[in-house]
């Protein structure tokens, strides 16, 4: 079962590139943001990559979210 579609997967892919390193250098101290918003991106970075790779999030099916094309 999937209920996430291609724009919405790259989306998600590129939103854990970013948040992953995000939380690291945060929890380093290396970004001036406060250390206890790294478990938040770092969290949300592992959402983000297992909904992409999976092609599923369950909120979408909780919400009744479908982001796959339609096909005729």
């Amino acid at each position: 079962m999937s209920n996430i579609g291609p724009s919405d997967r790259a989306v998600r892919l590129w939103s854990g590139a970013i948040l992953g390193p995000t939380a690291l250098f945060t929890l380093a101290s290396l970004l001036g943001l406060p250390r206890p918003l790294a478990p938040v991106c770092g969290l949300t970075a592992l959402y983000c990559f297992g909904t992409a790779l999976t092609r599923y999030s369950p909120v979408y099916q909780l919400l009744g979210i479908d982001t796959r094309p339609v096909r005729n």
